[in-house]
């Protein structure tokens, strides 16, 4: 799939200029009003930026995406993640 080979290879050096922005994290709790004991999705969750910092936040989170460049990035981060 051409998405799929697009993202394997820019999954690279995607972390290399890209974090998660502290405040946006802030807005995502905010918005989805969580519950401490829910286990969240995050579809399309890339090399798992924001995965790990709603995980670091306290919160049960899954990250799924198509590409497995950006999956074995967002395991990089944090092997508690799924």
């Amino acid at each position: 799939m051409l998405t799929e080979a697009i993202y394997d290879k820019i999954g690279k050096t995607y972390d290399e200029t890209r974090t998660a922005d502290p405040e946006i994290v802030l807005k995502i709790i905010e918005h989805l009003s969580p519950n401490k004991d829910g286990y969240y999705l995050d579809i399309g969750c890339g090399s798992g930026n924001y995965t790990h910092a709603i995980f670091e936040k306290d919160f049960h989170v899954c990250g799924v995406d198509i590409s497995k460049e950006m999956l074995v990035k967002a395991g990089q981060k944090n092997n508690q993640i799924e």
